[in-house]
């Protein structure tokens, strides 16, 4: 079972790598900037609102 895990990690993990270096991710092309800007910005977006939960569930369990 162990030796499965290990493969399906390891598997995901390579075709992860193959899947981020598709052709056509341009850094120079002009809405670059604009795309990454939304996705990093959604990124911390995200971590926001899952901080916020876990300190309010934390907050609650504490009194």
């Amino acid at each position: 079972m162990k030796t499965s895990k290990f493969a399906v990690v390891a598997s995901t993990t390579v075709a992860s790598v193959s899947a981020l270096a598709h052709p056509g991710h341009d850094h120079s092309a002009n809405a670059s900037m604009l795309y990454h800007v939304i996705f990093y910005g959604s990124v911390v977006a995200g971590l926001a609102i899952l901080g916020l939960a876990a300190y309010q569930a934390f907050k609650k369990i504490s009194k």
